[in-house]
C-alpha cells in the first residue's frame, strides 16, 4: 500500500515538474530535435535556474540541488529509455484480436517494479530538499506551485 502511494505521488510529482517547466513556447522542452540527454540537461538547468531565482537560493543550495537533480536524472535514464518499449508493447497488445486482462496486468506490474528504485530515490530527494531549504523558501515554493496550479498551463511563463 505504501509503495503504491509512493508510486502515485512520484508519478504525479514528475508529471507536475515536467508540466511546470514545459508550458510556454520558450521552454527548453520544445526542442525535440535534441537527444534525450541534452533535453534532460536543459530541463534540469531551466528548472534549477527558476528555483534559484524565485527562492533566492545561495550557491551551496544551488550546487546541492543540481547534484540531486543530476543523480535523479542518471538513475531514471533506464525508465526514459524503456518508454518507447512500453508504448510498443501496448500497441502490440491493442493490435491483437483478443487482449487478456492478465497479460495487461503483467505488463503493468513489470512496469511498476521498475519504478520502485525511483520512488525510493524521489522520497530521499524530497526529504533532502526539505532539509536544504529554509522555512521561508519552502513557503515560497509552495506558493509558486499553488499559483501555477490555479492558473493552468497556457502559453506564457507563469513564474
Amino acid at each position: 500500500m505504501k509503495a503504491r502511494k509512493h508510486l502515485v505521488i512520484g508519478l504525479l510529482s514528475i508529471f507536475g515538474i515536467v508540466s511546470l517547466a514545459g508550458c510556454h513556447p520558450g521552454s527548453p522542452f520544445r526542442f525535440r530535435q535534441e537527444t534525450g540527454e541534452e533535453t534532460a540537461a536543459r530541463r534540469i538547468d531551466y528548472v534549477i535556474d527558476k528555483l534559484t531565482k524565485h527562492l533566492d537560493l545561495d550557491t551551496s543550495q544551488e550546487k546541492r540541488l543540481r547534484v540531486m537533480a543530476e543523480t535523479f536524472r542518471q538513475e531514471t535514464e533506464d525508465l526514459r529509455k524503456g518508454h518507447g518499449e512500453s508504448k510498443e508493447e501496448v500497441m502490440a497488445l491493442l493490435s491483437q484480436e483478443k487482449v487478456d486482462a492478465e497479460e495487461v496486468q503483467e505488463l503493468i506490474t513489470a512496469k511498476m517494479e521498475k519504478f520502485k528504485p525511483m520512488i525510493a530515490l524521489f522520497s530521499a530527494n524530497v526529504a533532502e530538499l526539505h532539509a536544504l531549504l529554509t522555512k521561508e523558501q519552502r513557503i515560497r515554493l509552495i506558493e509558486k506551485i499553488k499559483a501555477h496550479e490555479h492558473k493552468g498551463c497556457r502559453f506564457n511563463d507563469r513564474w
